[in-house]
């Protein structure tokens, strides 16, 4: 099993991946660092195959299920980060090229691909960058991106 710790790394490298946990942990500490990570679904092992099709279902249709006893520990967790993430907007002293920037971070762009799609040079991205990390107090693209999705910035739906 994925420790907790590596959820969140595995699933910021893979931003549109909808991970569903089979588990027989009954920690509910994984479990809300599996949430804060991104994890969709947290099923344990002994629930029956119609629970586990349901969650599996649910979370192809975009929705999540974590068990009702470890519900209410997650979701005060979930807002307690909230509020320690600050001002409803903790991502209002970026500029709109720098949220333009952590937004191709959060899809997994390297500095290269950010530069050609915002037709600006290499060096240009990276002091984005370290704009970024500065603004948010963060040392790490992975970090940056945490804050981002901690503040509820989403990238735009594009279609075809």
């Amino acid at each position: 099993m994925r420790s907790p710790t590596s959820w969140a790394s595995w699933m910021a490298a893979r931003p549109q991946a909808k991970v569903m946990v089979l588990t027989s942990d009954r920690d509910v500490a994984h479990a809300v660092e599996a949430a804060r990570a991104g994890v969709a679904a947290w099923v344990a092992k002994e629930q029956g195959a119609a629970d586990f099709e349901a969650a599996l279902r649910g979370v192809i249709k975009g929705e999540s299920w974590f068990p009702p006893h470890m519900l209410g520990e997650i979701l005060r967790e979930l807002r307690a980060d909230a509020g320690r993430a600050g001002q409803p907007d903790s991502l209002g002293v970026l500029s709109k090229r720098e949220r333009e920037v952590l937004l191709a971070m959060m899809d997994g762009k390297p500095g290269g691909q950010i530069a050609t799609d915002l037709t600006i040079s290499a060096d240009t991205v990276r002091t984005h960058i370290r704009n970024i990390f500065a603004k948010l107090d963060v040392h790490s693209r992975l970090e940056a991106v945490r804050v981002a999705r901690m503040a509820g910035l989403r990238a735009p739906v594009q279609f075809a």
